[in-house]
C-alpha cells in the first residue's frame, strides 16, 4: 500500500517536473564518472519535489520523503537494511543479483533526502545559491560529488563551518547509516541543558542534529549539535521558557 500510494504520488506529481528537470542536471549540467551520476537523479527528484512543495505545501512532501525512508530502511532476508548495502556514490554496483531494487531506492530515496538535509543545514539562500552556482559553473565542466561538496562550502552561509560540510558529505554520501536517535533534555530558568545519543550506526557515524526550541510566542529556534559514538551533551540560554524541545522528524533522516 505504501509503495502504491508513493507511486501514485510520483506518477501524478513528480514525473513530469523530474523530466523537466533533467534539462538542467543531465542536459546543461553532466557529471565526471559513473560514481557521481546520483547527483543527476538527486537534483532532478529534489526539484520535482520543491516544485511539489510549493504547489501543495511541505506535508505532502514530507510524506514523499517519509516514504523513502522506509525503503531505505526495509530490511532483506538477513535483517541488513537496503541503505547498508553501500553509500550512494557506488551507483549500479549496489544492486545486487537477489535485489535489482537497491540503486533505486538509494540514488532517488537516498539523493533526494541527501538534498533536503543538505537544504535544511544550510538554509534556503545558500541552498539556492548552491544550485545557481552548480548550473552556472558547470555548464562544460562535468560535475562531480567532490566538486559538489567544495562548492557547498564555498557558498556556505556565515556561521556554518567547513568542517560541517565535510563532515555532512563524509556520512551521508561516501558511508552508510541512519542513525536512532534519543533527546533528553531539561530547562532551568531560561537555561537548556540536554544529551543525544545515537545508535544503529557506526562508531565513526558523525551528524549534526537538530534540536528545535519552540515558545508559546514568536519564532522557535533551531541548535545544531554534533553527534559522535559517546553522548553529546549540549547547554545554551534561552530567550523564553520554551513549550517543547524536539528533534524535528522534517529536517534529519532517521529511524
Amino acid at each position: 500500500a505504501l509503495r502504491q500510494a508513493k507511486e501514485q504520488v510520483f506518477f501524478s506529481d513528480l514525473i513530469v517536473p523530474h523530466e523537466a528537470a533533467h534539462q538542467w542536471w543531465g542536459g546543461i549540467v553532466a557529471v565526471a564518472s559513473p560514481e557521481d551520476e546520483w547527483l543527476l537523479e538527486a537534483l532532478a527528484n529534489y526539484s520535482a519535489l520543491l516544485w511539489l512543495e510549493k504547489k501543495n505545501g511541505p506535508r505532502a512532501t514530507d510524506q514523499v520523503l517519509d516514504g523513502y525512508r522506509q525503503e531505505l530502511l526495509a530490511k532483506d532476508d538477513a535483517g541488513h537494511v537496503v541503505d547498508s548495502i553501500g553509500p550512494i556514490v557506488w551507483g549500479y554496483r549496489l544492486d545486487q543479483p537477489h535485489r535489482l531494487n537497491n540503486w533505486r531506492v538509494i540514488t532517488y530515496g537516498k539523493g533526494t533526502w541527501i538534498l533536503h538535509m543538505l537544504r535544511k543545514r544550510m538554509g534556503d539562500v545558500a541552498f539556492v545559491k548552491l544550485l545557481t552556482e552548480v548550473r552556472k559553473r558547470y555548464e562544460s565542466h562535468p560535475l562531480s560529488t567532490a566538486g559538489f561538496a567544495a562548492l557547498a562550502r564555498e557558498v556556505r552561509p556565515q556561521g556554518l563551518s567547513p568542517e560541517s560540510i565535510d563532515s555532512f558529505f563524509e556520512n551521508w554520501v561516501y558511508a552508510t547509516g541512519i542513525p536512532s536517535l534519543k533527546l533528553n533534555s531539561s530547562v532551568n530558568g531560561l537555561r537548556l541543558t540536554g544529551s543525544i545519543e545515537q545508535s544503529n550506526v557506526e562508531d565513526d557515524f558523525s551528524v549534526d542534529v537538530p534540536v528545535e526550541v519552540r515558545y508559546p510566542h514568536g519564532a522557535s529556534d533551531l541548535i545544531w549539535v554534533r553527534t559522535s559514538s559517546e553522548r553529546k551533551t549540549f547547554s545554551v540560554k534561552l530567550k523564553q521558557i520554551p513549550a517543547r524541545v524536539s528533534i524535528p522528524e522534517d529536517i534529519l533522516m532517521r529511524r
